[in-house]
């Protein structure tokens, strides 16, 4: 599994499956990632693998280091809605207490900005619409932004 398309695919599908979340790391853990989606979706298995955890400090431990991925994912490509997207994503489920959502407002407004850009990060309208449809039901998002990404899909 190394095409972006594929790995989006997969993801979709690992969202519910504690079986899947677990493949999807096994299989992203063996790449070297070049770029930042890659570490992305790196830190996105890994915090689905968490979400899938009984254990609260390996919960606890694979959160932190999905947020570190996240980090290094963001310091390689600062732009990329879909990096911010799937970090918001994670940080949005991610219970206040435990002090790891602190990116929320930056990955919010990094989104806005930059989502006239979708086609350049290989995202397409549906992409979009997927995304908008999450930021929606997030109420994290001001009528105005939301209005703002709609203008650009």
């Amino acid at each position: 599994m190394q095409g972006i398309t594929e790995i989006r695919s997969f993801y979709r599908e690992a969202v519910d499956s504690s079986r899947k979340s677990s493949k999807l790391w096994a299989d992203l853990s063996k790449l070297e990632p070049k770029e930042g989606i890659h570490l992305a979706y790196q830190a996105s298995a890994r915090a689905l693998m968490a979400n899938h955890e009984w254990n609260p400090l390996t919960k606890l431990s694979l959160l932190k280091e999905a947020m570190g991925l996240f980090q290094k994912a963001v310091d390689k490509d600062p732009h990329n809605i879909e990096i911010r997207f799937l970090r918001f994503a994670i940080q949005h489920h991610t219970p206040d207490a435990l002090q790891l959502s602190k990116h929320l407002n930056e990955d919010r407004d990094t989104f806005v900005k930059y989502a006239k850009d979708y086609a350049s990060f290989d995202l397409k309208g549906e992409h979009m619409y997927a995304f908008l449809s999450f930021l929606k039901k997030s109420r994290r998002f001001s009528k105005e932004q939301i209005n703002q990404i709609e203008s650009v899909i």
